[in-house]
């Protein structure tokens, strides 16, 4: 007897349930390789639902083999003729093998066919992917329907870190801007591809590095290049990204910023909770000797005492019992003076970055009118100037910096380091949710007392490089 037969023979010998039951197992177990083999290897994302596909069809396949009851090398001799093999009696059944296989040949063939159509639709929704490493013939040759593609150049150091594109679609007339269903997987670090003209989110990522997040604008004449500097994955370094020095653009004098780190996001109510829960107010080590507090002059030790929320607890002004207000938690933390900002960077082992520092890191040495650029089309999914309160902090993915920093415009405005020490006075900067969008631009300039808090008013932290 063949081993296929006697596979047949087996599953005739099995209940219904427990053919099932073993199919879906081992249908469960193929699916995992099959995705730990995608991972691995590199394969397309599309070989899991494949494989998913494949399986479905194959469940009735079985089912209806179970069902078979012709004779398979088993039929009871004859005791005539020598004991010759008697011709089994038509079943009238239409679950045989031969028809199991017939079928299973055919179901197998029509979903490759169903297969090859998916995949060629989605390889045509996503000439755009294809065409940044490959560009098509048509644009090699200079043809007048041709993509026009430019160079997007990017380096890290450390080197070998992977680089993802997505291209982003709309901000073209009403349409806004959006991301693409479809990333491209550019390699590592350092990159020089060609891509086709347009915007891009770019992800750079490492497994012994904090990942970079930032837009690029590709154009035929002009390359995209960029060196990020990737800071070091750990503990103390969570949520950092790194600054190199340079200038800013709208400083006619050209005085040089030092590289720094600056937090990726605003600081948000469950990040203050942790200095709050930890004593944060009561420590008098993060807090200046002396705090003005408009007609009078507090020491460190009476922090606590002043600085109180709704209950009369230390925090924010808006919290109660020491707490944030509920699925608040992402939100930037607001109504804190300059005096809490301060501490709590004390207390993270940070500082308040100064204003030249957090301009670089808004919008670099380039003169643009927003961390992504000039285009103010699509505004709304950039940033959050909507005069309906705060956001969760990253909301705006497109809004990033050339840094890849976060919120930068709009949102809350952030506290930034007095100019000079003994200073009663500090600015906000960046413009909040409540204000128009002109207010982001470094010549909107507003000085507050250090004790003014606002429901408008943030802040994030910033470190020096070591």
């Amino acid at each position: 007897m063949s081993p296929f037969k006697k596979l047949i023979r087996e599953v005739h010998r099995r209940s219904l349930w427990q053919v099932l039951g073993v199919y879906l197992g081992g249908s469960w177990l193929v699916y995992e390789v099959v995705g730990a083999i995608v991972e691995t290897a590199g394969l397309p994302d599309s070989v899991p639902a494949i494989a998913l596909i494949l399986l479905l069809v194959g469940l009735p396949i079985v089912l209806a083999t179970a069902f078979v009851r012709e004779g398979i090398g088993d039929a009871p001799k004859s005791s005539e003729a020598g004991g010759a093999y008697a011709a089994s009696p038509p079943t009238g059944r239409i679950f045989t093998w031969r028809n199991a296989i017939a079928g299973g040949v055919l179901a197998f063939g029509l979903a490759g066919v169903a297969v090859t159509a998916w995949l060629v639709l989605q390889n045509q929704s996503g000439a755009e992917s294809v065409s940044a490493i490959e560009p098509s013939a048509a644009a090699a040759e200079g043809g007048a329907a041709a993509t026009s593609t430019g160079q997007l150049q990017i380096a890290t150091d450390p080197t070998g870190a992977s680089v993802t594109a997505t291209r982003v679609e709309g901000a073209v007339g009403d349409e806004p801007p959006a991301l693409a269903s479809r990333s491209l997987e550019l390699g590592a670090t350092p990159i020089d591809a060609a891509v086709p003209e347009g915007e891009y989110l770019i992800t750079i990522a490492s497994e012994t590095s904090l990942e970079v997040t930032f837009t690029a604008a590709v154009s035929a004449d002009r390359p995209f290049r960029r060196e990020v500097g990737l800071v070091p994955s750990s503990p103390l370094n969570q949520g950092l990204l790194y600054v190199g020095p340079g200038v800013l653009a709208f400083d006619a004098a050209g005085a040089p910023v030092s590289a720094f780190l600056i937090d990726r996001f605003e600081v948000t109510n469950a990040d203050f909770a942790r200095f709050v829960n930890e004593g944060g107010y009561d420590d008098p080590r993060f807090w200046p000797d002396s705090l003005s507090l408009g007609t009078e002059t507090v020491t460190r030790d009476e922090v606590a005492q002043r600085f109180l929320d709704r209950t009369g607890l230390p925090g924010p002004r808006h919290w109660s019992g020491s707490i944030y207000p509920e699925g608040e938690g992402s939100h930037p933390v607001v109504e804190v003076t300059w005096y809490e900002a301060y501490a709590y960077c004390r207390w993270a082992r940070k500082r308040l970055p100064d204003w030249r520092e957090w301009w670089r890191a808004a919008v670099d040495d380039l003169d643009r009118s927003f961390p992504w650029g000039d285009e103010v089309a699509g505004l709304e999914v950039r940033a959050n100037f909507s005069n309906r309160g705060a956001t969760p902090v990253g909301s705006f993915a497109l809004g990033v910096s050339p840094f890849g920093v976060a919120d930068m415009a709009g949102n809350v405005e952030e506290w930034v380091d007095v100019a000079e020490p003994g200073d009663e006075a500090a600015e906000t900067t960046g413009g909040s949710w409540n204000d128009p969008v002109y207010t982001f631009d470094p010549e909107w300039r507003e000085r507050f007392p250090l004790w003014f808090d606002n429901p408008t008013v943030g802040f994030r932290c910033a470190r020096d490089v070591k």
